[in-house]
């Protein structure tokens, strides 16, 4: 079907649509600057006009068409390659992609290693992701769009519904963090054809340029995540859902360090939109503490430094980690120093004139 009742334009549509207009928009494959990343030399695409959309149509004849919006208008460029299998350039974007596979089978490679994509399967790179297309006999149509991190922060923000994208969303992409990262999307046995539509219409909104296209835009990435959440499974590495949860946890843990005084629990599901259970276990799996037990103690340890002060009454410092009860803070301090403030105090003096 080229167009269905609410006037979304298929992909088939857009194929023709390239195919019709190819002599018309054939150009110059754009030149892009080149970086060093581990000893690997890699082309930046610096978009400026974003969010931009693009087609990759790939024959068995070695041939290839690809179809892009840019700072010119729209253009097609083609690339031909010798060997069956063959690596394309290694690069890397400036903002977001997503990308999907309308027929064969996309083949990647990600730090040296080959990833399929196969037809169906949904991909989202992040900026700081380089990887290379390898080029193969097999027929392939790719439809993709681009879209800034500040827009893709903006569209996706308070969304919730399944922890471990959200951990790769917020932490890996919207955080901005610098690792290279990935996340791949295969369809489940029930469902998908949504998001299809909503990135059939992404598409032709970014081709048409109609007034106000880049709100609709933003508007309809938010939803196409939220349905590759409910109708897609994602894959990852173990490896790599480690290296994120390294880094969620150490976000977490330097928000407490900063926000020991007036942090809870309320305040953490706030700020990195996971439930209260989801912290627990992670605070427990690296500090073996449950959340109340490592604010209780990144408030004692805090409470020590601020002890090594003579000028600081103990009644200032039980307010400034946090707490509004002096019997309640006294008794945890004996729990762990066996002593009150005020003795911790004059044995650190006296340990610290033997120093001397």
């Amino acid at each position: 079907m080229m167009e269905n009742t609410d006037g979304v334009k298929s992909f088939a549509y857009w194929e023709g649509y390239v195919r019709e207009n190819e002599e018309r928009l054939t150009g110059e494959e754009r030149r892009h600057n080149t970086i060093y990343v581990n000893d690997v030399n890699v082309l930046q695409y610096p978009y400026t006009l974003i969010p931009n959309a693009g087609m990759w149509l790939q024959d068995s004849h070695k041939h290839i068409t690809i179809y892009c919006t840019g700072e010119t208008g729209e253009v097609v460029f083609h690339r031909d390659f010798r060997d069956d299998t063959e690596n394309g350039p290694v690069h890397m974007h400036s903002t977001i992609e997503i990308g999907f596979v309308v027929r064969g089978c996309a083949r990647q490679s990600f730090n040296g290693k080959e990833y399929r994509f196969r037809e169906g399967d949904f991909w989202i790179t992040n900026p700081n992701c380089y990887h290379c297309d390898i080029y193969h006999l097999e027929e392939l149509f790719t439809v993709y769009f681009s879209i800034s991190m500040e827009s893709f922060d903006s569209a996706i923000l308070g969304f919730v519904e399944n922890s471990e994208i959200q951990q790769f969303l917020r932490v890996s992409l919207m955080r901005q963090k610098r690792i290279r990262q990935f996340l791949h999307f295969t369809r489940k046995s029930n469902g998908g054809d949504a998001a299809q539509l909503i990135l059939s219409r992404i598409l032709q909104e970014i081709i048409e340029k109609r007034t106000g296209y880049e709100d609709v835009v933003k508007g309809l990435t938010k939803r196409l995540v939220e349905e590759l959440s409910v109708s897609y499974d994602f894959l990852i590495a173990m490896e790599e859902k480690r290296k994120l949860r390294d880094l969620l946890y150490q976000e977490v843990e330097q928000y407490l360090q900063k926000h020991y005084r007036d942090a809870n629990i309320e305040n953490l599901v706030q700020e990195f939109h996971y439930n209260e259970d989801y912290y627990n276990r992670l605070i427990r799996e690296y500090s073996g503490q449950t959340y109340s037990e490592r604010l209780k103690t990144i408030r004692l340890q805090k409470a020590e430094e601020l002890l090594l002060d003579p000028d600081r009454s103990i009644e200032d410092i039980i307010v400034q980690v946090g707490y509004q009860s002096r019997s309640y803070f006294y008794e945890m301090f004996r729990q762990k120093h066996g002593v009150t403030p005020a003795q911790y105090r004059r044995k650190m003096q006296i340990e610290g004139r033997g120093a001397d």
